[in-house]
């Protein structure tokens, strides 16, 4: 339990650190002006929100590769079926779809240059994997709002 607990602490310090520098973003120095171009912005913040998304980026990655090591190594000892949830196939069908969202997102991401701020964008692995983690995101979300609506309705019909 007290891993549990310390879990969810780091959790809250990573929300609470996200809310500070977001917050701190849009009030300090958000609209200092671009030197090259006074027509934009350049946000004094912008520096140390890009640390902090990179940082979170490589948290999240390294606790995934710990976590999978861990359940390799475990050989796949762990329950098929908890609770009567189906856990395995639950896992497995997250990681499958996860995998397929980012496979077709990639292959139908566009390559095809574009300008913003006068400054042409082309590099074509780049806009193809910008495009993939845009469309991943929503369609990961959107699924994400689908099994929520369904497992509230079904909630709603087993208590009747």
């Amino acid at each position: 339990m007290a891993k549990a607990g310390e879990a969810r602490l780091c959790f809250l310090l990573i929300v609470a650190t996200a809310v500070v520098l977001f917050a701190l973003f849009f009030m300090v120095g958000f609209n200092r002006p671009y030197r090259p171009d006074p027509n934009f912005n350049e946000p004094a913040l912008t520096s140390a929100v890009m640390v902090f998304v990179i940082a979170v980026f490589v948290l999240a990655l390294a606790v995934t590769v710990w976590a999978m090591l861990t359940a390799l190594r475990r050989g796949g000892s762990g329950q098929a079926v908890i609770n009567g949830v189906p856990a395995m196939k639950i896992a497995i069908g997250v990681a499958a779809v996860t995998t397929v969202t980012l496979v077709v997102t990639f292959l139908a991401g566009s390559s095809a240059p574009f300008s913003v701020n006068g400054k042409v964008f082309e590099g074509a692995l780049a806009l193809k994997t910008a495009d993939m983690f845009v469309a991943s995101s929503a369609v990961m979300m959107t699924l994400a709002l689908v099994a929520v609506v369904y497992g509230t309705v079904r909630s709603y019909l087993n208590n009747r």
